[in-house]
Order: C-alpha cells, then structure tokens, then sequence
C-alpha cells in the first residue's frame, strides 16, 4: 500500500516536520482546539480508536489525553516520517481513508469501473508490469482475489497503512522517552 501512496507524494511535503505536525492536527483537529484527541484521530483516519491507543499515548508525551503539534513534532523528529508516507489532506481538509481511497481511483481509474486493476497501478506508477513488489502489494489488498481493488479494499490498505505509520512513531517516541529518562548508575567509592 505504501508503494501505492507513496507515489502520490505532493511537491509542497518537502518543508518541515512542525510545517506537517501542524497539517496533521489541522486535519484532524475538528472542534477547533489546536489539539487532537484520540476520538479526533480515531475519526479522522476512520479507525477504531482502540487500535490507537498505545500510539496516541506514546505520542501523548504530558498525558492530558491531547496531542499537540509540539508533541507531535516532536515524534517525527525522534523517527523521521516513514519512507512512501501518505500526502496529507489539502489545507483546511480533513481526509479519511475512505476519502483518500476515492481519491486514488478518480486519479487512476482509467476504465471507470469503479476498481483498480494491476494495469491501471502499473501505468499511473509508471512502473513495469514485472515489478515483483507492486504485485505483491496489490495482491495483499485484493482481498476477494477478483483482481481488481475497490474501494473497501483500498480504504482497509490505507488504514492499515495509517495505523502502522502510527505504531512505527509510537515506538520510536516511546525508545526515546526510554532512553532519554533512564539513568545511569553513579559510583560514590573512590
């Protein structure tokens, strides 16, 4: 899935991690407080915020139940953004999985069937039909074997998708707060 995304990377992602840290909460951020809560994000990605949970906490870094784009900031800092990351939704937008979905079929749905087949990702990707990768990828999100991807199909792989970025800085904000607040044992003998 994030061979599939990754190629739909805007010009303008190149500036900092605040510049995307304040993006993500403006897209999420839906009662207008500058913070995203777990219910927020859980929306925003059309995700069960169970699924969240460990995430959000890890990136949760003062425990108020809000994730501020300083602390979200700082989770991108510890770890980088993922190679192949999502764009984010246009300014002032918010976008589900289910939107980015319909997004990506009107950009390659070259039939109009309302699916994406191989070919269709091949040629909007440019890419050979021997990539062995891509295939792969596709052939994980065609979950019915029909081989064509519709839109429930690709939501679940965006979600999916999300919830592993998600994990992935989680982890690492949590490495990181580990290593940052262990201490090291001092030695009073002479």
């Amino acid at each position: 899935m994030s061979a599939l995304l990754g190629s739909q990377e805007s010009s303008g992602s190149s500036g900092s991690s605040s510049s995307f840290s304040s993006k993500v909460i403006d897209a999420a951020d839906t009662n207008g407080d500058g913070t995203v809560s777990l219910e927020e994000l859980a929306a925003s990605l059309s995700a069960d915020a169970s699924s969240l949970t460990d995430a959000f906490n890890a990136m949760d870094t003062d425990g108020d139940g809000q994730i501020t784009s300083t602390e979200l900031d700082a989770g991108f800092k510890a770890k980088g953004p993922p190679h192949g990351a999502p764009p984010g939704p246009p300014p002032g937008q918010s976008a589900s999985a289910s939107d980015t979905a319909s997004m990506l079929l009107s950009a390659a749905d070259a039939d109009d069937t309302g699916s994406l087949s191989l070919s269709e990702i091949n040629t909007i990707l440019g890419k050979d039909s021997d990539d062995t990768s891509l295939t792969s990828a596709f052939s994980a999100l065609d979950t019915n074997g029909d081989g064509s991807l519709a839109s429930d199909e690709l939501t679940s792989g965006i979600k999916a998708l999300f919830e592993k970025s998600l994990a992935a800085y989680a982890a690492n904000a949590n490495s990181a707060t580990d290593s940052a607040t262990s201490t090291t044992p001092v030695s009073l003998a002479a």
